[in-house]
């Protein structure tokens, strides 16, 4: 959140150490051992295809086949949390947000239900389950503060006893009040800084929660380095990137260790087609999981494949491909 961070360089002189972006590893703890994606099917139309049943799916991870644990059919309820920030870093998008769940809505099913909410210093809803206009999504809001962590708690809280599909859609720059920062030297000077995710033990304990939740995350991640959302001087890039960098890095293992994804808009109308993608996707998404073949960490990069048993010209899209047990 480029507001945010600045205002804090005012105060803090907020700053990071240089470096080349590194390849993500994000790791998959085995002590609540199943592994979940979802799954889309289409035909070469194009067309999402919901009639299979869970015999017509294979499972492989690094070449071999697994026994499949767990499977929810692209015709069953999807129940979903939409959280939005409304922290400054996102208040410039919310007039956009409301075109943005509709066209999302367009690909929720009858059965489906769908919560919304926003969070700040606390979680706020907004619209409540199967409730479609109760509340504007532009009305004011108290922030106080971002409790982004707890806000994916509060999420995680709301499928307690739900066995059907859920998911969390969560628009957001990453950033959380309780992130620990450090002093470091950059550009021959005194910097606070934040920590990287490994050293914030309110992420870690996030982290865990989210993996063993067994559903989806995605993220519409804004103010990233990828996608800051305003230029920032010469002077700063030095001071600013860095610390979006590592809210970006933290948005992209929770999507990994989820089984969800994380996209980039680079303008605030960007946000209405990446909902829309987010939302066909689900709604035309297959829920499978399997318990990896090793009870034991080690360390390793492991390849997840989903086939189709029969495939008749039918095209296949995972949400994830692969993870680390660590």
């Amino acid at each position: 959140m480029v507001r945010r961070i600045w205002a804090v360089c005012r105060v803090l002189s907020i700053g990071l150490p240089l470096g080349l972006l590194q390849a993500q590893q994000f790791t998959i703890s085995v002590n609540v051992p199943l592994v979940s994606l979802d799954v889309a099917v289409s035909d070469s139309a194009g067309r999402p295809v919901t009639n299979l049943k869970q015999s017509d799916f294979l499972i492989y991870e690094d070449g071999q086949r697994q026994d499949m644990r767990t499977f929810a059919s692209a015709d069953s309820r999807y129940d979903l949390v939409l959280l939005f920030d409304c922290s400054d870093s996102t208040r410039d998008q919310w007039p956009l947000l409301e075109e943005a769940t509709a066209g999302f809505s367009r690909y929720r099913k009858p059965q489906d239900r769908t919560l919304i909410a926003a969070f700040g210093g606390q979680v706020q809803i907004i619209r409540n389950w199967n409730s479609r206009r109760d509340k504007k999504l532009d009305r004011a809001l108290v922030c106080g503060g971002t409790h982004f962590y707890e806000a994916l708690n509060w999420a995680i809280q709301k499928f307690n006893g739900v066995k059907n599909r859920r998911g969390v859609v969560v628009l957001t720059d990453g950033v959380d009040n309780s992130i620990p920062t450090k002093i470091a030297e950059v550009d021959g000077r005194k910097v606070t800084q934040f920590v990287d995710s490994e050293s914030d033990r309110a992420f870690q304990k996030t982290l865990r929660s989210v993996r063993r939740s067994g559903m989806p995350f995605y993220f519409v991640a804004v103010g990233t380095d990828r996608n800051p959302g305003a230029e920032i001087p010469p002077h700063l890039l030095n001071v600013v990137m860095p610390d979006l960098r590592r809210m970006r890095l933290r948005m992209e293992q929770l999507a990994e260790v989820s089984g969800g994804t994380v996209v980039f808009p680079i303008k605030a109308e960007d946000m209405i087609p990446m909902y829309e993608q987010i939302g066909r996707q689900l709604g035309a998404a297959y829920s499978l999981g399997y318990v990896p073949p090793s009870p034991t960490p080690d360390g390793k990069r492991h390849r997840i494949e989903v086939r189709l048993l029969k495939p008749q010209n039918l095209q296949l899209k995972q949400s994830r491909t692969e993870y680390t047990a660590k």
